[in-house]
């Protein structure tokens, strides 16, 4: 059974006998040849070679990009390639060859052009949740993509889902076209490469969710603590602007034939508003350079590293942020282990989790340890990752061979550590922060309207 490109879809053609149309065309079948009735579209019944087939295909012009799918009659394999051409028709001459049989040529499209080795904004909960509704309905993983394919129209997951379709095609598994999109978390491959060993993938991507949950509710709640400080701060400083930039030099009019009232701090704030004033489109534009600065700045991961490493100097930040990362961590493993991979395994896994250089030499050294022999209670109490109670309930796992229970336990307590540690951050950094922005704005105003007591007691 051959699969033969046509203007108008695809023909399978088996012997003689036209099987089925890819798209609705009518069919006229005959000894020899076989006429495609909607565009008198000619193919003979012998399969053609490349450049005969292509010698029919109607020319188009402009430069475009053309995948070809190609079955190599040497090798015996399917082969996957993309050529820049004015046509299909000059795209199958560059590659033709008498031991290629064409199978398929298709324009690339703009949204199927992303540079190589580069991440994309891509929804893998969103995806994994589709997937498993479309498994557990009875498709199969090739089947499920193209429907998600035709049915979504963002760019980002068009690709995504048409590079993981060619790469299925090409004969990966759906792990190994997962790890090469580059989108993907490890944590998740490796859940599939669990279950792609035991048959089992709707189990794999209901693990992922659930510790996906997990990680966005805690991210959830450290968002939500951060809203009001930050609506402080950002009113705090409109009012110190607004007041620097249009009321204080107005108010440094009624002073200008005064010099003695202009003495002082109040002297001092009321020339540096007058400067201000002066040069508003200047100093307008450092303030926008500075903002888009930070955000640009926060958007880069080194610069997200760096300031964690700066905020871990405090150590009380620095417990709390290791109640996130130990949540992160045995939920990991519990996911993977849950998939059927072994302790050693999934710790080497848990290396890319991205938990900072602290936390990955410490589970560097619990999975020398394990690969050893070590007890694994034993071996984490050597990495300095636990208490004694963690320590106690991984000897009761060791002893009753309920490891993922155990650790979904740890995850379920460093992830409640976590929520209690924002909470009591929040009910103290907001009252502070309130009262630091209040005692700003009122050192201005009353700075400001010093020099007016000062004139009313030289009237009196």
């Amino acid at each position: 059974l051959v699969r033969v490109a046509h203007p108008h879809g695809a023909l399978r053609l088996d012997g003689r006998a036209v099987v089925s149309f890819a798209t609705p065309c009518i069919a006229l079948t005959g000894p020899n040849p076989i006429i495609c009735g909607h565009c008198l579209f000619s193919i003979p019944t012998s399969i053609p070679t490349m450049r005969e087939f292509m010698a029919r295909e109607p020319i188009k012009t402009g430069q475009r990009q053309w995948q070809i799918r190609q079955w190599d009659l040497s090798t015996q394999r399917l082969d996957v390639r993309r050529v820049t051409a004015v046509s299909a028709q000059v795209a199958g001459e560059q590659v033709a060859t008498d031991r290629q049989l064409v199978l398929s040529i298709t324009e690339v499209t703009a949204d199927d052009h992303r540079p190589a080795g580069t991440r994309t904004k891509f929804d893998v909960a969103w995806w994994c949740h589709e997937l498993k509704a479309l498994l557990m309905a009875g498709m199969t993983v090739t089947e499920a993509l193209d429907a998600l394919n035709a049915e979504t129209k963002v760019s980002e997951r068009r690709w995504v889902l048409a590079s993981l379709s060619t790469k299925l095609a090409a004969g990966k598994s759906l792990s190994a076209a997962m790890e090469s999109v580059n989108v993907f978390p490890s944590v998740l491959i490796a859940g599939v490469v669990a279950g792609e060993r035991s048959g089992e993938l709707v189990p794999a991507l209901e693990d992922y969710l659930a510790y996906q949950r997990m990680i966005d509710r805690l991210f959830s709640k450290a968002r939500a603590a951060a809203v009001y400080p930050t609506l402080v701060l950002v009113i705090g400083f409109i009012v110190i602007g607004l007041l620097l930039l249009f009321v204080m030099p107005r108010f440094s009019l009624i002073y200008r034939d005064r010099p003695d009232l202009q003495n002082g701090l109040s002297g001092s704030l009321l020339a540096f508003s007058v400067w201000i004033s002066a040069h508003r489109i200047a100093v307008l534009g450092a303030v926008t350079t500075f903002i888009g600065g930070c955000v640009l700045a926060f958007g880069q991961p080194a610069f997200r590293n760096r300031l964690v490493l700066m905020v871990e100097f405090f150590g009380p930040a620095r417990t709390w942020l290791d109640e996130f990362r130990k949540a992160k961590f045995y939920q990991s493993l519990a996911v993977m282990i849950r998939g059927g991979y072994a302790l050693d395994e999934s710790l080497l896994r848990c290396r890319g989790l991205g938990l900072g250089s602290r936390f990955e030499r410490a589970v560097a050294i619990i999975h020398d340890a394990v690969t050893k022999g070590t007890a694994p209670a034993e071996a984490f109490a050597r990495s300095g990752l636990t208490d004694p109670i963690t320590e106690r309930l991984l000897r009761v796992a060791e002893r009753t061979g309920s490891m993922v229970p155990i650790l979904q336990a740890l995850t379920d307590r460093h992830a409640d550590r976590f929520s209690t540690a924002v909470d009591r951050l929040a009910r103290l950094v907001e009252p502070l922060l309130l009262l630091l922005v209040s005692l700003a704005v009122g050192t201005v105003v009353v700075l400001m309207y010093l020099p007016i007591f000062d004139l009313a007691s030289g009237i009196r």
